[in-house]
């Protein structure tokens, strides 16, 4: 078998398996508009009272957050009950090549990639119910800024900043340029939807993953709605394109070996 043939042959299974993630994402998205249409929002009072007499009972809230401790966003401070941070680095390369020419290549290097959050209670008019957000997909608010050098002062001292400079000091020919970081928060006193299951420990009465999607997002179920049925059609699209490109490649590759 020649290099090209090869060359087709794993180009053709890699668009197979991307292929296949991509249906896969898609029926994710198929299974939460599902979940959301055949399940009845309820107000927090009920749910705390479904949680005592049917655990396991799937339904939606919609109200507002609170949270007797707050976390604090990493950069803007902000209350929260969930955060993610992610922060990279613009980092310049100079590399030789084969002929001796210098050529300068730029690529974003991940440096602290972290998310937290705690539980919290859905607020409205009826009382409030407390969310326990273990194994949730959070879709939160997200902002990025990037800028030129690093993030941190200079002065700081920053554990960070320490390991990454000492890392990239280490080669000669590799320098920082900038930075950015992405931020995405669940805010204390936002609107919110939750898609989860009543739950009941001792006395403790709440909404957290069970059997489903489990849901907490500052987006409303219309939202929510639009967005997983534009990520379906994409995902469902561009995966059966990439299987049968990659069906096809891979039995050309294997016809002509």
């Amino acid at each position: 078998m020649e290099n090209s043939q090869w060359v087709v042959l794993g180009i053709g299974a890699v668009a197979l398996i991307a292929g296949i993630v991509l249906a896969f994402l898609g029926f994710r998205a198929r299974k939460k508009l599902a979940a959301m249409a055949g399940t009845t929002t309820v107000s927090a009072a009920e749910a705390a009272r479904m949680a005592e007499a049917v655990p396991g009972a799937k339904v939606e809230l919609v109200g507002t957050v609170k949270a007797e401790q707050p976390l604090l966003s990493p950069t803007a401070q902000i209350p929260c009950v969930y955060y993610r941070y992610k922060l990279e680095h613009r980092v310049e390369r100079r590399e030789r090549d084969s002929q001796g020419n210098w050529t300068t290549r730029e690529s974003w290097n991940t440096v602290e990639d972290r998310k937290e959050h705690v539980p919290f209670q859905v607020c409205d008019s009826s009382g409030e119910c407390l969310v326990f957000p273990d194994g949730a997909d959070f879709v939160a608010e997200t902002r990025t800024h990037e800028g030129y050098g690093s993030p941190y002062d200079s002065s700081s001292g920053s554990v960070i900043e320490t390991v990454v400079d000492g890392v990239l000091d280490a080669f000669d020919n590799e320098s920082v340029r900038g930075y950015r970081i992405t931020e995405s928060v669940l805010r204390v006193g936002q609107p919110v939807f939750v898609l989860g299951s009543t739950r009941r420990s001792g006395e403790i009465s709440s909404v957290g993953k069970g059997e489903g999607p489990f849901i907490i997002s500052h987006k409303m179920e219309e939202e929510l709605t639009r967005k997983y049925k534009l990520h379906s059609v994409l995902e469902y699209t561009f995966g059966a394109i990439l299987v049968i490109g990659g069906i096809v490649g891979m039995i050309y590759a294997a016809a002509i070996m």
